[in-house]
């Protein structure tokens, strides 16, 4: 899926951007760094070092949140048992030891 697709958001402005692509540019960033975890890249990876570049990352506290309670939501729907180490806690442990972080 690539969510920059003019489906997405329409048509850049010629010479700029359109607005909708301005406020949803952290999706693809967000969808990434979740997909990495949840399927467990970074744990069967762990040379794996990744860099995030943002002007504003107010977007970060929400999906923390929003990805252990999606997570936990999922694997309770599914009869699953949660990992015992959460997402979030997971990405979170990556920045500390240099794997992955936000500027």
């Amino acid at each position: 899926m690539n969510v920059t697709s003019p489906c997405w958001y329409g048509e850049d402005i010629p010479g700029g951007v359109s607005p909708l692509s301005s406020i949803f540019i952290w999706t693809g960033v967000a969808l990434a760094l979740t997909d990495l975890i949840i399927d467990g890249v970074l744990e069967r990876r762990p040379e794996l070092r990744l860099g995030v570049m943002e002007l504003s990352a107010v977007w970060v506290p929400l999906q923390l949140q929003m990805l252990d309670g999606g997570y936990a939501f999922a694997a309770s729907f599914n009869g699953e048992k949660s990992a015992s180490l959460p997402p979030a806690r997971r990405l979170l442990q990556e920045a500390g030891k240099g794997g992955c972080f936000l500027l």
